[in-house]
């Protein structure tokens, strides 16, 4: 992805989520699972997790602890599968 890509609006080819989306007892791992089956289900995409809707960048004093990393990735593979069911 270049920067051009990252600076542009959501599309059919790129989402952002807040990383309130993969923490806390209300992580939106389903709403997740949804945009990557969607993703999948056309010609690809970028989901940008840890930048809110209307920035570019994420808040410069954001930080992403490496142990949050495993198991959100696992959640998500979870998540997806369930929705796949569906």
């Amino acid at each position: 992805m270049t920067t051009a890509d990252s600076g542009a609006g959501e599309s059919q080819h790129l989402d952002r989520k807040s990383l309130r989306k993969v923490t806390g007892p209300a992580a939106g791992f389903v709403e997740l699972a949804h945009d990557c089956v969607c993703f999948a289900n056309g010609s690809g995409g970028t989901l940008l997790i840890g930048i809110e809707d209307g920035d570019d960048a994420p808040p410069p004093d954001q930080r992403i602890e490496p142990s949050l990393l495993d198991p959100s990735s696992r959640r998500l593979a979870h998540r997806r599968r369930d929705s796949r069911a569906g």
